[in-house]
Parts: C-alpha cells; structure tokens; sequence
C-alpha cells in the first residue's frame, strides 16, 4: 500500500517547512510528498523547494487550491499511488495523524474516503474544532445534520469514526478508486467553496466520507468578528478582500444551483445585509461597501453563468 500526500503552497514558506516537517515525523510517513507550488512571488519558497530532494515539486501558474489539487491528485493517481492525503501548506498534523486514519481504514474496508478532524492550531486545549464539524451532513440527506465545535463534545457522543460530512483538503485521504470514479476537484472553481464540490460529488456516487475524531490536523482559525446590534451579536462574520469575496459567493451561487442544497435568494440576501451590517459597524464607508456591493452582483451573474458539470 502506497501513499501520497499532496501539499499545496502558495507564499508560505514557515507554514510549509512546519507541515513538512510534521509529515516526516508522523508515525507512518507517507511513501512520497508532492508539493504543488502555486505561483509563489515571495522569492522564497520556490526557491526552498528545490533544494528539497526528498520532495517531488510542481511547479506551476498561481490556480488557486481547486487548480493545485486538480495537478496534485492527478499527479498522485498517474504515478499509480494507492491512497492520497491532501492539506493545505497552513495545516500540522498531529504526529500519528495518519496512522489513526489507516487504523480506521482497517475497521472499515469498504471506507474510501477518510478525514482528520481540524483543531484550532492557537487552542491551548487542543478542543475547538475549526470551521465546525458536521456529523452527518451528506448531500444526499441533509435532514439530521449536526454541527459540532468542541472536540470533547464530539467524543462524548461516544463515537470516535463518524459517517458523513468532512473537512475537506484539510488532512483528507482518498483512495484512488474514488479518483477513478469520480474524476479530479473542478480547477474551474479556484477558491472557496472547491472543496466542498469535490466531496458533495464524492457523496453523489454514493462513496461514504469518514471523519476519523482521534486524528488531529492543527489549522489556524480563519479571523472573524461579531456584527453587534447595540449590545446583540447578531452572527459572525469574516471579512474578506474583494477577490476571496468573489470566489466565496460566485462558487456558493454555484453549488446551489448544482447540488439544490439552499435557497439563493435567501443567500444572497443574507450576503447582502452582513456586507451592510460589517460596513455599518465598522468604520462605514460607502466607497468600499459600494465597491464589495459591486463584486457581490458580479459574483451572483456569473455563479448562474458557470456552465454545471
């Protein structure tokens, strides 16, 4: 059994070396490490790599994460590896991360596609588990969905391998008859959102996707605020650059129309009131909200334009 890991990089050297460096101490290392380099400018990590020789570098245009991963797996599956873990270069994973993941693997044959549970890399309790954990969330049934964001809660329901739902490219491990069968992530996508594509199309040819709770991959925790109203929090919200913004609402637009996990119009009109609300509250500019209100229409346009495949 043959194992691949496939990092993609862009302009995150310490990030890198720091992931790196996890996947050669892990208990059982993967047999190779592909490390797709997205373009990086920082005149650093280019650079680095090549002086790696137990690394196998790919060098290549800046296509965003859907596009590394497109070049990685593929590259992975071509050179005839058996399974592929996949993460992003700002993930570490906990030391027997792949071990518990293989362990699982073992408990459940038919299995093809297993995931690390992402914990909040600055949690000094190692507990809070990043972007929330959907136990049960399969696009085929989103009827008994449940999010969970503490690790502790988690294992208190007495499991320790749960069916349905991941967090996916964050310490993700596929094997390659499901690459067979349902093709590569769709590079078209670029950012935000690409990967829950590839595992809702994972979930449609009716592969079941595991999350193993024992194996741990630190990731830092996306910055966030609290939109108040008066002394209310209302939601939280992450503020984006206008190029992330774009991705994030064209490639929502997207998903909806291709899977009908939601309804658009309440999407959007969300989208639209927490732009305003963040704006409002903090140091409001008309200029830049105008300008986000804009990207925003864009986004919405051509996330109904992208031909579904």
């Amino acid at each position: 059994m043959k194992i691949a890991a496939v990092i993609v990089t862009f302009n995150r050297l310490p990030l890198l070396q720091e992931c790196i460096e996890s996947l050669l101490n892990n208990t059982r290392k993967p047999d190779t490490i592909y490390v797709v380099n997205n373009g990086s400018t920082d005149g650093q990590t280019p650079q680095w790599l090549d002086t790696q020789p137990y690394l196998k570098v790919i060098h290549q245009e800046n296509v965003g994460s859907a596009g590394g991963f497109y070049t990685g797996i593929k590259r992975a599956y071509e050179d005839g590896y058996d399974w592929v873990w996949l993460m992003d270069d700002d993930g570490k994973p906990a030391p027997d991360a792949l071990e518990k993941l293989l362990n699982a693997a073992l408990q459940i044959p038919d299995g093809k596609v297993f995931n690390s549970i992402v914990i909040n890399k600055n949690d000094a309790k190692k507990d809070e588990i990043v972007f929330g954990y959907n136990v049960g969330m399969n696009v085929n049934d989103m009827s008994n969905v449940m999010t969970y964001h503490s690790l502790k809660e988690l294992l208190a329901t007495g499991n320790k391998i749960f069916d349905g739902g991941a967090q996916f490219f964050n310490a993700s491990l596929i094997h390659r008859v499901v690459i067979e069968k349902v093709g590569l992530p769709d590079a078209r996508l670029f950012i935000r959102g690409d990967e829950v594509e590839y595992l809702f199309r994972i979930q449609k040819a009716g592969f079941k996707t595991y999350t193993v709770a024992e194996s741990i991959i630190f990731h830092p925790k996306p910055a966030s605020v609290y939109v108040m109203l008066g002394k209310l929090k209302l939601f939280y919200y992450e503020p984006m650059n206008s190029f992330k913004l774009y991705y994030h609402i064209r490639n929502l637009i997207y998903l909806n129309r291709k899977y009908s996990i939601s309804n658009n119009l309440i999407k959007i009109a969300a989208f639209y009131l927490k732009e305003f609300l963040f704006w409002k509250q903090n140091n409001f500019s008309i200029k830049k909200m105008s300008e986000n209100f804009a990207t925003i229409q864009k986004a919405i346009r051509d996330g109904y334009a992208l031909p579904i495949q």
